[in-house]
């Protein structure tokens, strides 16, 4: 059977999606009605390409950029050394052949949905245990409650590839880049910051049935917010 496009699902589109409104949820996959949207600023989908090809460069080496090179708790880790597997989970938007070519997707046949995501990095430990991690552009050092954000996101990538069959670490990672100051000779120069995330693959499970159960839901969820206040 094949799958409803409204149960095609991703971790910052869909799950996370489900989780900040149940009507706004309901709606955009039950009926025409979507919630607004920004415009999305075109600098870090810019800056993040960049930093993809900066990656690449050092995994050809053999080697990880110094900001994680030199860290005391991370200077261990290896690059994950297959470029076209990897470009290969980095696809973010989805396919029909993204589970046949092993891509980063997974089927549920009782949910009968599919979850699928597209990652910045791959790393491994010395015993071959990946790790993912994420970069993020930022106008400031990162804070707390921005780390929280990421934290279903990470998940998620984590479980997809344990469903692909790989052993995962119990943690995974972002680094975030902010600019620090314009060099005298133009160039801009970043500072950076790792933050680690525990690895709850439950979280998933639990996020994405709910996620199901709320599309699958009979009558619209009541409870309103800004946006689906004034939806009948």
């Amino acid at each position: 059977m094949e799958i409803e496009k409204k149960f095609i699902l991703s971790p910052t589109s869909g799950l996370a999606f489900s989780q900040e409104c149940k009507r706004c949820w309901w709606l955009s996959k039950n009926t025409d009605w979507n919630r607004p949207t920004y415009g999305f600023p075109g600098l870090p989908g810019g800056v993040d390409e960049v930093l993809k090809e900066y990656y690449d460069e050092f995994r050809a080496q053999n080697l990880l950029p110094p900001e994680i090179s030199t860290h005391s708790k991370y200077k261990t880790l290896k690059p994950f050394p297959d470029q076209t597997k990897l470009e290969n989970y980095r696809r973010p938007f989805w396919r029909k052949k993204k589970i046949e070519e092993k891509g980063l997707a997974y089927k549920d046949e009782n949910l009968q949905s599919i979850l699928h995501g597209g990652i910045d990095e791959l790393l491994e430990t010395a015993s071959g245990k990946l790790v993912v991690l994420d970069y993020k552009t930022r106008g400031s050092p990162p804070k707390e409650d921005t780390v929280e954000w990421s934290r279903l996101q990470l998940n998620t990538y984590t479980f997809l590839l344990q469903k692909l069959g790989y052993e995962t670490e119990n943690y995974a990672l972002l680094i975030y880049y902010w600019p620090e100051k314009i060099k005298r000779n133009g160039d801009l120069q970043f500072n950076t910051e790792i933050k680690e995330i525990d690895i709850d693959i439950d979280l998933v499970i639990s996020t994405w049935k709910d996620a199901v159960d709320t599309i699958n839901s009979p009558s619209c969820p009541k409870t309103t917010c800004e946006w689906c206040e004034y939806v009948p």
